[in-house]
Formats: C-alpha cells, sequence, structure tokens
C-alpha cells in the first residue's frame, strides 16, 4: 500500500492522504487505490476515529482537476465502523471541585 508522503510527520490534527488526480497520480485513475491510502492514513495516524474528511477538486489556470473514478465511494466504503455510544469511555470526572475566579470553590 503506498504511504503519504508526509502524513505521519505532521504532527497533531490534519492528515494528508495522495492526491487523488486522474491524470498525473500515482495510481492514475484508480480511485480505489487512492481510498486505500485514505484507509491507511486513518489506521496509521489516527485512534480509528475520524472527525471529519474534506476532499475538494484542485483548481487550476486550466480549470478544474476532477478526482479518480470511484474515488469518494470507495473512501465511504474504507471508513473504520463507527463505535456504538456505549462502546465509548465514560468522561473523566475530577473527585474535587474546581476552583473558581477568585479560588471560591465551584460544583459542576
Amino acid at each position: 500500500m503506498a504511504t503519504s508522503a508526509g502524513a505521519r510527520s505532521q504532527g497533531f490534527g490534519v492528515r494528508h492522504s495522495i492526491n487523488p488526480n486522474p491524470y498525473t497520480g500515482v495510481f492514475g485513475n484508480d480511485g480505489a487505490r487512492y481510498a486505500e491510502d485514505v484507509a491507511e492514513v486513518v489506521a496509521t495516524c489516527t485512534p480509528g476515529r475520524v472527525a471529519g474528511f474534506i476532499a475538494e477538486a484542485i483548481q487550476g489556470v486550466g480549470g478544474s482537476v476532477p478526482l479518480a473514478d470511484g474515488y469518494l465511494p470507495a473512501v465511504y466504503k474504507a471508513r473504520p465502523p463507527a463505535r456504538p455510544p456505549d462502546a465509548l469511555p465514560p468522561p473523566a470526572r475530577s473527585a474535587a471541585p474546581a476552583a473558581g475566579a477568585r479560588g471560591r470553590s465551584v460544583r459542576s
């Protein structure tokens, strides 16, 4: 599986995968192979839960470059399964009340 050039060294938050360019991209017009790269980035660079996915066509002076054929449906199928709410850990609660702005105790 191909790996995004700098995906593992990008820091916290946003991750980038290979551009699914059907004309000059590394996989040509094979949207499923680009989707495999997205799945690899999710599997190796996140805890498995993705807050958002942004995909957009690239606008250049000669017009817009479309995404590779079948890319978006393949990415949708390759996403990790959603965890049911009961599988999520309970929120952490502090035993001691938090201190207010003037040092007074504040109960939540």
